[in-house]
């Protein structure tokens, strides 16, 4: 008799193919240069730009608080780690979930793929108390003339720089009307998304985005890192959101405006790009004192004549030399007065220790002197 238990266990289903990732961001092969990648987006995270969730974060916290009050084990847990960072988030995690039940939440993860193995595996039984709401989902479809033709489709948006897993692409059997007049002809497809939550609130807007960025993209094989058209016939103007909350046996279509997805995508991409600027700030000068901005202004030389001085009086210019020098050399030892010298010094006077000047050009540098000062 085996000793390793194999078989007690039916063999594992193999598990669906990601996108490869870079800290969770899907990596896709780049369109001009086949041996290098480009790091994409998630379509599903769009919304998230535009999205208010003051509500929903009022919602974590009181979820986050009946958590902590239920579980005297995950109090320990957080009081264990007060004050440090480590460990935070899944201990913050683990109180959401245990605050909003995770059974809710994981009976509609239970639909999504229940959903998913009943139309693609023939003869597949849905158990209670599933049944219902997958009898419910699939008369529904053939209510509505539509039938599922993809699943879970690998899809990449290059001109959103986006990629992820679209849902399902519906296809018509019958000539459907949409909300602007025309008619979705048998043959045509739509893309679709399947939500199994309990109500369809605040994240419709990016619902909407989601979808009309994976109908402008292209098929993606992660295994093969090869891009292919979507279906002939994809309607570009509207997608198709199945709400199908669980346990609840009831299903209902929406329509989705493709466009005003795409309206919400552009100004994901204008927030994205403008947080991104680095000119937010500039730096900040103080304004000139008053007296220095009379020294400074021309009314003051005119309020101030230069007397003239004889530019042959030599024994005058080389006894005030040395001095002007020494005055200057203390003026540019303070950097507003230094800055103010270097801003204010005539370009017709060379600097005085090249003992060039004229005795008039002097007498006009001592009068700077005496202002700076």
């Amino acid at each position: 008799m085996s000793s390793d238990g194999d078989e007690f266990f039916a063999e594992a289903e193999p598990r669906a193919r990601d996108f490869r990732r870079a800290n969770g961001a899907p990596l896709v092969r780049k369109l001009d240069d086949p041996a290098r990648w480009d790091r994409y987006s998630r379509p599903s995270a769009w919304g998230d730009d535009l999205d208010d969730e003051s509500a929903l974060t009022l919602w974590k916290i009181d979820r986050a608080c009946d958590g902590v009050a239920s579980s005297p084990a995950l109090a320990a847990q957080i009081a264990a780690i007060h004050g440090r960072k480590e460990g935070r988030t899944e201990l913050r995690e683990k109180a959401i979930q245990l605050g909003r039940g995770e059974e809710a939440a994981d009976l509609g993860t239970a639909l999504h793929a229940l959903a998913h193995r009943f139309e693609t595996e023939e003869g597949f039984p849905v158990p209670e108390p599933h049944a219902s709401d997958i009898a419910c989902y699939v008369g529904q479809l053939d209510a509505a003339g539509l039938e599922s033709t993809h699943f879970e489709c690998t899809i990449c948006a290059d001109q959103w720089r986006a990629a992820g897993t679209a849902d399902r692409i519906y296809q018509a059997t019958r000539e459907l009307h949409l909300p602007d007049g025309s008619s979705l002809e048998p043959g045509q497809s739509v893309i679709g998304d399947l939500k199994t939550g309990k109500k369809l609130t605040y994240n419709v807007p990016g619902f909407c985005i989601q979808l009309a960025i994976y109908a402008d993209g292209c098929f993606y094989d992660v295994d093969t890192d090869e891009r292919s058209p979507l279906p002939d016939g994809m309607r570009l103007d509207w997608g198709l959101l199945v709400h199908l909350p669980a346990g609840q046996a009831t299903c209902t279509f929406h329509w989705v405006d493709l466009e005003v997805g795409r309206l919400g995508a552009r100004i994901v991409q204008q927030v994205r790009k403008w947080r991104k600027r680095d000119d937010f700030l500039a730096e900040f000068a103080f304004p000139v004192s008053d007296e220095v901005a009379v020294l400074s202004s021309p009314v003051y030389d005119l309020e101030h004549p230069l007397e003239p001085i004889e530019d042959d009086n030599e024994e005058w210019r080389q006894a005030m030399m040395p001095w002007a020098q020494a005055r200057v050399n203390v003026i540019g030892a303070h950097v507003e007065a230094r800055a103010m010298l270097l801003r204010r010094w005539p370009v017709d006077i060379p600097p005085i220790r090249q003992g060039a000047l004229t005795a008039s050009q002097l007498s006009r540098a001592l009068d700077l002197l005496d202002s700076i000062e």
